[in-house]
């Protein structure tokens, strides 16, 4: 499970939803799991761990941060990774991040619909 999809149904539960099991469903995720990407995507990425960590603290995933940190130095080098760091810590959280109402106003800043746009899916 990606960091966005555990952080989405952790604010979705926080807001009394409940999930349930659609055996026929069909997720479609559009991108290279094991591709590294750019320098850009790991920005963000690594800003985005850190606004996670900071919202769902626990032993473990500070762990789990650290073991990212060590991979992201070797990488990309040590002065970009405490950087990207860095400025995820700046990043002020939202208090009504948690709201469902609020972020099904403006779900389509974030999600679209792709359908259209695939030709043939099997």
């Amino acid at each position: 499970i990606s960091i966005e999809d555990l952080e989405w149904g952790i604010r979705m539960t926080k807001s009394g939803l409940k999930f349930n099991y659609v055996e026929n469903a069909e997720v479609f995720h559009l991108h290279k799991k094991n591709d590294i990407g750019s320098k850009n995507k790991i920005k963000f990425v690594i800003r985005g761990r850190t606004v996670f960590l900071r919202k769902y603290f626990s032993v473990i995933n500070l762990l789990k941060e650290i073991k990212k940190i060590l991979d992201y130095s070797m990488k990309f080098g040590f002065f970009f990774t405490a950087k990207n760091y860095y400025f995820g810590l700046r990043i002020k959280i939202n208090k009504g991040n948690y709201e469902f109402n609020t972020f099904k106003k403006n779900y389509n800043k974030y999600y679209f619909d792709f359908t259209k746009n695939i030709k043939n899916i099997n």
